[in-house]
């Protein structure tokens, strides 16, 4: 997205004029790598100015591709060291499973999770309490269990993660 017309040749001058758009329609920015004079960090910086979310992923200390990540890492942005601090910040759903593996889920997985949290339940208790028809829960409760979030133990369905946010 920019202010120039297509097909116009990149240029040094047009790449903070483009970042400022990018930067005002986003919520928030997260920089990977960015040198000390790197154009990311005037998006960064953009950012701050439209009170947007500045995240950065930290890197070695003797990287010079690391310096402006750690710069605003520095000066108060969000450090990111998984994409589950980036949902975390913005209260986006996500499970880890046993093995420590991120995984989100759609907003009706997230009600089931809820339901689960205190005690496996049936699937007509789940439908009730849900206020959804008992085909509509199975049909959601088999694609849980295919993503390994919710196991049938003898008829009751509990959670098969080992952790939820």
């Amino acid at each position: 997205m920019s202010e120039f017309p297509i097909g116009s040749p990149p240029e040094a001058g047009h790449f903070p004029k483009r970042n400022r758009i990018i930067s005002g329609l986003s919520i928030g920015v997260v920089v990977i790598q960015a040198g000390p004079e790197s154009g990311s960090l005037i998006t960064a910086n953009l950012a701050k100015r439209y009170k947007r979310h500045v995240l950065a992923v930290p890197g070695p200390i003797t990287s010079l591709v690391s310096a402006g990540t750690l710069g605003l890492i520095r000066q108060g942005a969000s450090m990111v060291l998984s994409s589950g601090d980036i949902l975390a910040l913005y209260d986006l759903p996500f499970v880890f499973d046993h093995a420590g593996s991120e995984k989100m889920f759609s907003g009706v997985e997230k009600r089931v999770v809820d339901c689960l949290r205190s005690e496996p339940m049936r699937v007509d208790d789940l439908a009730y309490a849900l206020n959804m028809d008992v085909p509509g829960i199975s049909s959601v409760l088999s694609l849980m269990q295919l993503k390994g979030i919710v196991e049938d133990d003898y008829g009751k369905f509990k959670l098969n993660i080992s952790e939820v946010r």
